[in-house]
C-alpha cells in the first residue's frame, strides 16, 4: 500500500457548509481523503453551532442557503472568529465574485467545483494564516 505524502496543511479543520445533501457527501468524503477533517453543516444555523462547538480552521461555504445567504455567514464567523473561508457559487461574474470578496472570502469557486483547484485555494488560505500552526493528520505539526 502506498502511503500518501501530507503537506504541512493537510489536517485542517475544515467546516463545509452545504444544503444540497449529495454535493457535501461527495466533497467531504474527497476532502478527507486528502487529510482534511471535514465537518459539514446544511445551514446557515447548523454552521454556527458548529463553529461555537469545535476549532475550525477554514469555510467554505455555499452562497445560496436555505436560511440565508453564505455571504452573510462570512461576515459573521470572519468577524466573531478571524475565519478565513472560500465561497462557493453557482455564479462567477465580477459582480459575484466581487461580493464575495466583500463578505470576507479569500476565494470565489464556481460550480462545478474542481476538486484540484480547490485543493489548491485551501493551500493557498491556509498558508496566508501565517499566524496560526495546522495540524497535519499524522499528529505531526507543519
Amino acid at each position: 500500500m502506498a502511503t500518501s505524502v501530507h503537506t504541512a496543511n493537510q489536517g485542517l479543520q475544515i467546516l463545509l457548509v452545504e444544503d444540497h445533501a449529495d454535493t457535501a457527501l461527495v466533497m467531504s468524503k474527497l476532502l478527507e481523503k486528502s487529510g482534511y477533517v471535514v465537518r459539514v453543516a446544511n445551514s446557515i444555523n447548523r454552521a454556527r453551532q458548529s463553529a461555537q462547538e469545535t476549532r475550525i480552521d477554514l469555510l467554505i461555504c455555499d452562497v445560496g442557503l436555505p436560511d440565508g445567504s453564505g455571504l452573510e455567514l462570512m461576515r459573521e464567523l470572519k468577524s466573531r472568529y478571524g475565519l478565513k473561508g472560500i465561497c462557493l457559487s453557482g455564479f462567477g461574474m465580477e459582480d459575484d465574485i466581487r461580493k464575495s470578496q466583500a463578505a470576507g472570502f479569500a476565494a470565489h469557486v464556481t460550480k462545478p467545483v474542481d476538486l484540484t483547484r480547490l485543493e489548491s485555494l485551501i493551500e493557498q488560505v491556509a498558508a496566508s494564516r501565517g499566524d496560526q500552526e495546522f495540524r497535519r493528520p499524522d499528529g505531526i505539526n507543519g
